[in-house]
């Protein structure tokens, strides 16, 4: 349920001023959610809990919004196209509701897990792909000082409630020419096709990476299809015996194999 205090305050927000569907407007639906997260999400507990009473309240009260964006709509059609904008906003949280999170939880603790064996907590982590609601850079960066860890990805939690988590955003794609500067290790899990600049970038930066891939982009739709296509940057990625997981970290690939057993990482 969301805090009367958030909804009283979201409230306000659609009296007050002309919020819009059109996100090119000064007030528009962004900034209406980041309102919304900046007074509800406080502790980790906020981020899995069901966020769909922010798109219910915004849609009971959309009378009070400019929807002349969506000129020509019926009222019916009007409330549909705005609310599939609403859930838009939410997509980062659809994974990370109570019902999905189950499902995922294991996948994610190992490889945070493995994450927080292979670092210090000194070390600044720069966390690719991890979601629009970062879950896996919160929890690297848990017991962490504040600003190592950072997030990279097209981020749906505002600044300021990243900064509660003592993560830093970075709202963009990992390219070929990202600057690496301000981190020690890039860690990716399943981050679609971030991984030819990931290791490229790493290969010549000198920087250490470690990386759990998936088969979105794989040449050849399969997993062991990026293997050929990784060397090409860096002939020293070794692969895990399930060809899933891929570093340059300095351990022989038994090594690997077996640091990945014992944290609970497994292929697929």
């Amino acid at each position: 349920m969301m805090k009367d205090r958030t909804k009283e305050i979201i409230l306000n927000e659609l009296k007050n001023h002309q919020y819009s569907a059109d996100f090119m407007a000064e007030y528009n639906l962004d900034k209406l959610f980041n309102i919304y997260c900046t007074n509800e999400i406080e502790t980790y507990a906020d981020l899995i809990k069901n966020h769909g009473e922010f798109v219910r309240v915004v849609i009971a009260n959309m009378d009070l919004m400019d929807l002349s964006f969506l000129d020509g709509e019926t009222m019916y059609d009007k409330s549909y196209h705005l609310r599939s904008l609403l859930w838009s906003r939410m997509q980062g949280f659809s994974v990370v509701n109570p019902v999905c999170y189950r499902g995922l939880k294991k996948e994610q603790d190992a490889y945070v897990s493995f994450v927080n064996y292979i670092t210090s907590k000194r070390d600044r982590v720069l966390d690719v792909g991890p979601g629009r609601v970062p879950l896996s850079s919160i929890m690297i960066a848990s017991d962490r000082e504040d600003g190592v860890v950072g997030a990279m990805d097209w981020l749906a939690l505002p600044d300021d409630v990243l900064k509660r988590f003592k993560v830093k955003g970075y709202r963009q794609q990992f390219r070929f020419d990202t600057k690496t500067d301000d981190c020690d290790i890039v860690v990716a899990n399943k981050a679609c096709d971030a991984f030819p600049a990931i290791v490229s970038n790493c290969s010549r930066s000198n920087k250490a990476y470690f990386m759990k891939l998936c088969d979105c982009f794989a040449p050849g739709g399969e997993i062991k299809g990026w293997h050929d296509c990784l060397r090409e940057f860096d002939s020293r990625i070794k692969f895990d015996g399930s060809g899933y997981f891929a570093t340059n970290l300095d351990m022989t690939p038994n090594q690997f194999d077996k640091a990945l057993k014992e944290n609970g990482c497994m292929g697929g």
